[in-house]
């Protein structure tokens, strides 16, 4: 589901590399939007992971910076914080 139908919004964002970023966990809690990426070690090794982390936040910013419908979407429902989190899973 795209984030503005999530969040209980019609408006449709045009189609880009930059709206099509998809997180693995996305949860609200009051003004509070977190979006969690997740990476395996087995898989990303950790220094890969952290340059995809660190690739997808870069994007994620700029959707915000660049486009205003996204802003708006979040703004008219009350998002005051947003935070991006990155999380490397090992297997112990």
């Amino acid at each position: 589901m795209k984030l503005p139908q999530w969040l209980g919004q019609t408006i449709e964002l045009e189609e880009s590399e930059l709206t099509k970023l998809k997180f693995d966990i996305v949860h609200k809690s009051g003004d509070n939007l977190a979006f969690c990426e997740l990476k395996m070690n087995v898989y990303s090794r950790c220094t890969v992971g952290r340059v995809e982390f660190m690739e997808k936040f870069n994007k994620f910013t700029k959707l915000i910076i660049g486009n205003q419908s996204f802003r708006n979407c979040i703004k008219n429902f009350g998002i005051s914080n947003i935070f991006l989190i990155g999380g490397v899973l090992f297997n112990i």
